[in-house]
């Protein structure tokens, strides 16, 4: 399957390179779904995947939960109560990283 309106190719081959790229160990985003449960469906998931994301670009729409971010604090070192020494991490979409690395 390719994206016919939007101009950028989500075809089944570029998903399953982009599948493949997913760490397992990566935190879960706002959605609830993790890189883990994508690379264990593999081949199943990538058709879907695919489909999925070229109905988002092509009704210029982002799902609610894409568009949010579990903000999570990370201790840098030295002294746990001085807030200058934590860092703020973004924890985001696993399937959104992968559309943005597409396009």
């Amino acid at each position: 399957m390719q994206c016919t309106n939007s101009g950028v190719p989500f075809t089944n081959k570029i998903i399953r390179k982009r599948v493949g790229a997913i760490r397992k160990n990566k935190s879960i985003g706002p959605d609830n779904i993790s890189g883990k449960i994508l690379k264990l469906r593999g081949e199943a998931m990538i058709p879907y995947l695919a489909q999925l994301l070229d109905i988002t670009m092509n009704n210029g729409t982002l799902p609610a939960e894409w568009t949010r971010a579990v903000v999570v604090p990370v201790h840098k070192g030295s002294d746990r109560s001085i807030v200058a020494n934590y860092r703020l991490v973004s924890l985001t979409s696993v399937v959104r990283k992968q559309m943005e690395h597409v396009i």
